[in-house]
């Protein structure tokens, strides 16, 4: 399961590296640090945490403590975090957003190789294949220095607030399911409560990755004196958040359309087309819903790559 994961991982990361003609000679870390978001700051932090408890590990012979830290790193913090974080970036394509673009790629190839040399002593053959795949200087894997951990990387603020925002993402899944809200529709808003003001600040450093993560539309910072009464509220281990479950027209045109989408990228998935490769669809749906998607249609057409959108009573 691991290296299943980390083998998409580098798919994903050489298929659009690829496209984009990404060069990570080109764009070193010294150069594009200027353009790193936080979650890039936080991914790199992670890297280094990792890279220090894997050396521990194997300089005090306890192997398996080196390899869940590469198990959990792989697993939770690259794939199931920062790849899920950057998805829409690498999808971008004005000019605008390029530095924004190849800075995460510039933060996902150093992961990705710091990754298969950390790796290289447990599975020296698959390390050796992501390392010459990804453009590896050295004749082989096994010729590279041990990487030593760069402190400097470390910022345990931006882990804190990272941490606080993956729990509250996870809080706000298990209400959904208790109130059986649908994931892809959007929440109306959430109250965020701290215990105190720098509970906030941490939050508040990342509201855009929880708004994107938690599918909601606006975040309320407020004091626990502040909070809607009608609505129960929930705790997280630094106060308390209330979500708002109403359900507005705006936000059930946006429910539609992403349910759409979705379904529109699993047929792109099962006819095996490229990720570069555009389509038209024929949509047929009853008028009430047709009405809804043309409120989203130039929306649906960028996420799916369409070049043209059809509501049709034959499709």
């Amino acid at each position: 399961k691991v290296l299943n994961t980390y083998w998409n991982v580098v798919k994903f990361a050489s298929m659009y590296m690829e496209i984009d003609g990404f060069d990570p000679e080109k764009h070193p870390i010294a150069e594009m640090e200027k353009y790193f978001r936080g979650e890039d700051r936080w991914m790199f932090s992670r890297t280094e945490k990792m890279k220090k408890t894997v050396t521990e590990g194997l300089e005090s012979r306890e192997l398996h403590k080196a390899a869940r830290a590469l198990e959990d790193y792989i697993l939770e913090d690259l794939s199931k975090w920062y790849v899920k974080l950057i998805r829409d970036r690498s999808w971008s394509e004005d000019e605008a957003s390029q530095n924004d673009k190849l800075a995460s790629y510039c933060t996902l190839y150093y992961a990705i190789m710091q990754t298969a040399i950390m790796l290289a002593p447990f599975t020296p053959h698959l390390s050796e294949e992501i390392y010459q795949h990804m453009g590896g200087k050295k004749l082989t894997v096994h010729m590279e220095d041990w990487p030593v951990c760069d402190e400097s990387l470390i910022r345990d603020d931006i882990e804190h607030s990272m941490a606080l925002i993956q729990e509250l993402v996870e809080t706000i899944a298990t209400e959904r399911a208790k109130m059986g809200s649908k994931l892809r529709w959007p929440l109306k808003q959430i109250f965020v409560c701290g215990k105190d003001p720098a509970s906030n600040d941490a939050v508040r450093m990342f509201d855009e990755v929880l708004k994107q993560q938690g599918n909601v539309k606006d975040i309320v910072y407020t004091t626990s004196d502040r909070l809607p009464r009608d609505k129960e509220p929930t705790a997280f281990s630094e106060g308390q958040i209330v979500i708002d479950f109403d359900v507005t027209p705006e936000i059930e045109a946006e429910g539609y359309a992403r349910e759409l989408i979705r379904r529109i990228q699993q047929m792109r998935k099962d006819m095996k087309l490229n990720v570069e490769q555009y389509i038209a669809i024929d949509v047929c749906a009853e008028e009430y819903l047709t009405k809804l998607f043309g409120t989203w249609k130039d929306y649906i057409a960028g996420e799916v790559r369409a070049k043209s959108i059809n509501f049709t009573d034959s499709p």
